[in-house]
């Protein structure tokens, strides 16, 4: 049985301004936006999510807490939020009912 690459060409990303900006009800604009190459989905319900965004909001918060990053107030304002978003989904996906990604 032969496999394709994993999520090849099953989900394209968009910046969600841009989307909508392309995206609005009666306007019709030829060119979509620029997809983001580089971006990864990792759905809820996907048996993987909670421990990877787990990992990530951890990889967050060791930035946060790293006194030798030296980050200034805003940007570790940005981080914090980054975690808490992070934290969020991760909580969410452990309680979601999850099966193997497809």
């Amino acid at each position: 049985m032969e496999h394709e690459d994993v999520g090849a060409g099953k989900y394209i990303t968009f910046k969600r301004q841009d989307f909508l900006e392309w995206f609005r009800p009666g306007m019709t604009v030829a060119t979509p936006p620029e997809e983001v190459p580089d971006a990864v989905v990792i759905r809820l319900q996907d048996s993987f999510a909670p421990v990877a965004l787990c990992a990530y909001k951890n990889a967050v918060r060791a930035s946060i807490e790293d006194e030798n990053v030296g980050i200034d107030r805003i940007t570790r304002r940005r981080l914090v939020e980054l975690y808490e978003y992070f934290h969020e989904r991760s909580e969410k996906s452990w309680m979601n009912p999850r099966r193997l990604p497809d």
